[in-house]
C-alpha cells in the first residue's frame, strides 16, 4: 500500500497527464464563424487570464470521486485554480494550467502543467495546435479580449468550457 506522500505524487502524475493532454485536447468547432479576414495579430496578441469554468469563477472543481491508484482506493478532488494562455504575434503560444489536488489525511498539492505551440486565426475562430505532435488540435473563438475553448480536461467525454480574459 503506498503511504500518503506516494500516493500524492502518484495522484499528481495521473492530473498533470490530465492536464496537459487537456491543455490542447478536444475542443469543439465553433459553429459561428464571424468572417475569413482575421483580426490584426496585435489585437490578438497578449496575455489572457483563465477567468471562468463552465461560467463560474475560479477555483473550479474538474473531478470529486473515488479513484484506484494502484489497488489503493482514496476521494481524489481536481481543482483547476488557474490558468493562462499567451497568444504572441508571430502565432506562437505559452499557457498553464494550475491544479490542486486533494486526497483525505494528506496536505493538498498544487501541480503546474505547461503548454506551448502555435495558433491560427479565421475571422472570430481561432485553432491552437500544441508542440506536441501526439496533441490534437483545438478550436475556440477569440474577440474583445476574450478566448474561449471548449475541452474534455479529463478525457472523460465531459467537456469544461474556459473563458480568458486578456
Amino acid at each position: 500500500m503506498l503511504g500518503g506522500t506516494q500516493l500524492m505524487k502518484r495522484v499528481a502524475a495521473i492530473a498533470i497527464a490530465f492536464a496537459v493532454v487537456a491543455t490542447s485536447a478536444c475542443g469543439k468547432d465553433d459553429k459561428n464563424p464571424t468572417g475569413n479576414n482575421p483580426p490584426p495579430a496585435n489585437q490578438i496578441a497578449g496575455t489572457y487570464q483563465l477567468d471562468k469554468v463552465d461560467g463560474a469563477g475560479l477555483p473550479a472543481i474538474l473531478f470529486q470521486g473515488d479513484v484506484d491508484i494502484e489497488g489503493t482506493v482514496v476521494n481524489l478532488t481536481i481543482e483547476l485554480t488557474a490558468g493562462s494562455m499567451t497568444l504572441k504575434a508571430d502565432n506562437t503560444f505559452t499557457g498553464s494550467m494550475t491544479l490542486k489536488l486533494s486526497i483525505p489525511n494528506s496536505a493538498p498539492q498544487t501541480e503546474t502543467a505547461p503548454v506551448s505551440g502555435t495558433y491560427a486565426v479565421n475571422g472570430n475562430s481561432i485553432t491552437l495546435t500544441s508542440a506536441d505532435p501526439a496533441d490534437p488540435q483545438v478550436t475556440g473563438t477569440v474577440a474583445n479580449g476574450q478566448l474561449s475553448v471548449d475541452i474534455d480536461l479529463l478525457e472523460t467525454g465531459e467537456e469544461f468550457a474556459l473563458s480568458y480574459k486578456k
